[in-house]
């Protein structure tokens, strides 16, 4: 999984609301011996903590680079709010980075559970190879259909069939294979196995990155991050800028105070030391030709907001019964008011940061989100805001939810808490189109730990009960 390396797990009143609502045994006190089981902490003042692991297989590691992590961390104390660990006790404040990488290498998931050096007995990869469909017989899922090199293959599964095809291709195949919503498999003429709801409830974290000028050259410049002595740096010592993704900072707040010790946070707040690349985005040419106008090495830093619980729903949806064929997403981002007037008080958040005596010790000011292609409102309103978000807002690539699993009578779900198909044998879908709803902040870790606790599912043990007698008190 590509993203930008932060570790964060979620709320643990996400999961709680997960097994309230009907996903047994996924509870916070039930999943998190599993993050604890796959992590491996360096943070040194973290070692100590009961919220944290020694020993696992996915390092978690800091990412203090510049000058610029402490200001943001004094700045958010002059903010009033404390400075918390994000996977720890509390939640709401402000964060010091934590990344999975080792020494200063990214720790994919990919290289923490199959990159290790050692034969492994119970795993056969097949490269080029692309699967099509899941076999049934009657409702049995039997194998799956793949072509490699050209020709077709049907690999039988003696037990089951595991789909792990993420949140956009599981639905994909679930569908091609005749699961998922009656009508729609008609429309396509694929005859259907199980009537169920796959491919809605789609959900992705939005974001809009808010930008600001420094006085002082500290900032990840395109030119420091290609500097030979940047370069030489990293070779030799696993040490400096090429070893974060240029993210320094963090919060989660919660917009409204009676919420806090109730409920998830409404917020979560990336922070870059450098102005964040537009070019990476699909913008209108008049759009990027105004941000542009600062020119490439201007140093600053980017206050990235995000609504972690968006209430705008999408759906993923077959373009055609021909498995080459990809399919549609309709996201629907920011199709309910809600999730803008979140995104706009993160904005006012933003305002009262830069205001601060550290943020104005570095000349931060507001004007330099006065853009032209929104002035036909007033600077600062609520619909100049709300202009700027519908114009730059973008994809937190955290799409998930799409086989939503839940109680086996609720009629949104896809699977139950087992991960299996409801109403097929053999059949389990191990990925975050399983969460029945996103998790505050990236969504890496979280699938991490699914699929930690379904490998006990499967196998029919408990491999955490060592970690479980050790849980912190307030659990």
């Amino acid at each position: 999984m590509i993203n930008l390396a932060q570790y964060i797990r979620g709320s643990r009143y996400d999961f709680d609301e997960w097994a309230a609502n009907g996903c047994e045994g996924w509870s916070y006190k039930d999943i998190l011996p599993y993050f604890l089981k796959a992590e491996d902490i360096h943070i040194e003042e973290l070692k100590s903590s009961k919220y944290h692991n020694m020993g696992g297989p996915m390092a978690v590691s800091g990412s203090r680079v510049t000058q610029l992590a402490d200001l943001y961390m004094k700045a958010g104390q002059e903010l009033g709010y404390n400075i918390t660990d994000y996977n720890g006790g509390e939640q709401i404040g402000f964060n010091r980075m934590q990344l999975n990488t080792r020494k200063g290498v990214r720790e994919s998931s990919a290289v923490a559970y199959l990159g290790r050096a050692g034969k492994k007995d119970n795993l056969d990869i097949a490269v080029n190879s692309f699967v099509t469909k899941v076999g049934f017989q009657g409702k049995t899922a039997t194998g799956v259909y793949y072509i490699r090199n050209n020709r077709k293959y049907f690999v039988s599964a003696k037990k089951e069939v595991i789909l792990s095809a993420g949140s956009v291709n599981t639905p994909q195949l679930l569908m091609l294979s005749g699961i998922g919503p009656k009508e729609h498999l008609e429309e396509m003429n694929i005859p259907a196995v199980a009537d169920l709801p796959v491919g809605d409830n789609l959900q992705d974290h939005q974001a809009y990155a808010l930008y600001s000028k420094i006085n002082r050259s500290i900032g990840l410049t395109p030119t420091l991050m290609t500097s030979f002595w940047t370069f030489i740096e990293y070779q030799l010592f696993g040490s400096g800028p090429l070893t974060t993704s240029g993210i320094e900072g963090s919060a989660f707040i919660n917009t409204d105070n009676t919420r806090q010790g109730k409920t998830y946070p409404d917020l979560q707040t990336s922070i870059f030391s450098a102005i964040f690349n537009l070019s990476l985005l699909n913008l209108n040419k008049n759009i990027k030709k105004d941000y542009e106008a600062w020119g490439e090495n201007v140093d600053g830093f980017s206050f990235v907001i995000i609504n972690t619980h968006p209430k705008s729903r999408g759906t993923v949806r077959l373009r055609s019964n021909d498995p080459f064929d990809h399919p549609i997403l309709d996201p629907r981002y920011l199709q309910e008011q809600t999730d803008v007037d979140d995104l706009i008080a993160g904005i006012r958040v933003w305002e009262k940061y830069i205001e601060t005596p550290t943020m104005k010790g570095l000349g931060c000011n507001v004007d330099d989100m006065r853009k032209s292609f929104c002035l036909q409102h007033e600077f600062r309103s609520d619909a100049y805001w709300e202009c700027m978000i519908r114009c730059l807002a973008v994809t937190g690539y955290h799409i998930c939810c799409t086989c939503k699993m839940g109680a086996l009578d609720d009629p949104t779900a896809v699977l139950d808490p087992s991960l299996r198909v409801k109403g097929i044998k053999g059949l389990r879908v191990v990925d975050l189109s399983a969460f029945p709803n996103v998790t505050v902040g990236n969504t890496n870790t979280p699938t991490v730990m699914l699929a930690e606790k379904a490998a006990d599912l499967i196998r029919g043990m408990d491999s955490v009960t060592h970690i479980r007698q050790k849980l912190p008190d307030d659990v």
